[in-house]
């Protein structure tokens, strides 16, 4: 009896049809392949518009038109579509993002069939990282940890963007030796429940592709596929353990993180100002004002005489003019006035 032939359908999000260059959250269209073997053959191309139902959220279009698909290969995604699209099976990644679509596709159905067969990893250089906790109160638990505890902090991150906080905790090994992660989210009001506090397990792993391939294949959740983290070059993955526990898987395969283990140093983003700074620090530090409103300031400093109107009042007044034959500023005519002059 002749085996059926192995086929993997795949979206891709490509505005030149070519590569794989789109961004998940501005994409309206998605070119559909059937991946077999013998290569990949282009289905169709599906429009978010020709899908869209009346006052339904794109997210909810796109899972709703690629529940087929079990792997879709965009340019960029965050983890919050991420996740709510693997919670419909559909794998998300952004590794392949700038490659050619034919190239990536062969890689992916390659490792993706190999991935029931492949022996197990070589976890020699696997380890524990960290634990994380979420706290109602970061000073209070930074308390208990340093001082009751006599934990150091290693680290200290506030995301503004994400409204919450983040300390790494440890004792003499440092980064080198399993660490607490605590999380403080900004927004939050009420207390943790017991056991509505913890966050994940992070393990340190090589090769997270072909694990997370090979957990996948193994009936293994992942609620977030391998993806590039926000705040560095380095691939992380979250999996669900058989109680519903996330762990985290960390790639250090690839010189992201340091080889102890310490996450990579946030980037300061690129920003033209931050050139001019470089290149013009007087004139990046000057604000331009318009002209009424310079000429006013500088009125108010002293360095421009009364203004006409003014001048005509402080005439009357019989109040005199600067020393030096000048029409009082504002400062001066002040001083003169308190003075009683």
């Amino acid at each position: 009896m002749d085996q059926p032939v192995p086929r993997l359908r795949i979206a891709v999000a490509s505005r030149d049809g070519a590569r794989i260059d789109q961004h998940f959250g501005q994409a309206d269209r998605f070119l559909i392949y059937d991946v077999t073997p013998a290569g990949a053959d282009l289905l169709e191309e599906r429009r978010l518009a020709a899908h869209a139902r009346n006052e339904e959220n794109p997210r909810d279009t796109i899972r709703r038109m690629l529940a087929d698909c079990p792997v879709l290969l965009v340019a960029k995604i965050g983890p919050a579509p991420q996740e709510m699209l693997a919670g419909a099976g559909i794998a998300a990644s952004d590794l392949q993002a700038g490659q050619e679509i034919e190239a990536a596709l062969a890689r992916i159905f390659a490792d993706k069939t190999a991935a029931p067969s492949a022996p197990a990893p070589d976890s020699a250089g696997f380890r524990l990282l960290h634990a994380m906790l979420r706290v109602a109160d970061l000073e209070r638990s930074l308390a208990f940890y340093v001082d009751l505890l006599g934990m150091t902090l290693l680290e200290r991150r506030e995301h503004k963007k994400n409204q919450f906080s983040q300390v790494y905790l440890g004792y003499g090994g440092g980064f080198g030796a399993m660490t607490l992660e605590l999380v403080f989210n900004w927004n939050r009001d009420t207390p943790y429940a017991p056991g509505e506090s913890f966050g994940h397990l992070a393990i340190a792993v090589s090769g997270i592709t072909r694990l997370c391939d090979r957990l996948a294949a193994a009936g293994v959740t992942l609620p977030r596929p391998p993806r590039a983290q926000r705040h560095g070059s380095g691939i992380v993955a979250f999996a669900l353990d058989p109680d519903g526990h996330r762990i985290e898987l960390v790639d250090m395969s690839d010189g992201a993180h340091a080889p102890d283990g310490s996450p990579p140093p946030r980037r300061r983003p690129f920003h033209v100002r931050s050139i001019r700074h470089r290149l013009y620090p007087a004139h990046a530090r000057r604000r331009r004002l318009p002209p009424q409103h310079e000429r006013r300031q500088r009125r108010r400093r002293g360095q421009l005489g009364a203004h006409p109107r003014r001048r005509l009042q402080l005439h009357h007044a019989g109040i005199p003019r600067r020393p030096g034959g000048g029409l009082p500023g504002v400062r001066h005519h002040a001083a003169v006035i308190s003075a009683g002059r």
